[in-house]
C-alpha cells in the first residue's frame, strides 16, 4: 500500500495514469488488540481529476493485490521484525 514513490499506489495512480501528484496510504492499527484498524488514504490531484482518482483508488482496492506484490510485502515484514528483534547495546 505503501504510497511513497517505490509504492504500488504512486505507481499506478501517477506514473501509469498520470492522476495524482502525491499520494499516501498506510493502515492504523489501534492500540488494543481489539480496536478497529482504518485505512487512509491520501491523494493529491487536479481538482478536474478527483472522480476519476478516487474511483481508481477505490478500483484497486476492490481488486486487491498481485500475488508478487504481496510476497514483497510479506518478505519487507519479516525483515522489518528480524531488525526489531535486534537488542540495543
Amino acid at each position: 500500500l505503501q504510497g511513497s514513490q517505490g509504492g504500488a499506489l504512486f505507481h499506478e495512480l501517477r506514473e501509469t495514469r498520470g492522476l495524482v501528484y502525491a499520494v499516501d496510504g498506510y493502515v492504523a492499527t489501534g492500540s488494543r488488540k481489539k480496536d478497529t484498524w482504518a485505512l487512509h488514504i491520501a491523494l493529491t490531484t487536479h481538482p478536474s481529476k478527483v472522480i476519476e482518482a478516487i474511483d481508481a483508488v477505490q478500483g484497486l482496492l476492490a481488486a486487491g493485490p498481485e500475488p508478487e506484490v504481496i510476497d514483497v510485502a510479506i518478505q519487507t515484514t519479516l525483515e522489518q521484525l528480524a531488525c526489531d528483534d535486534v537488542e540495543p547495546r
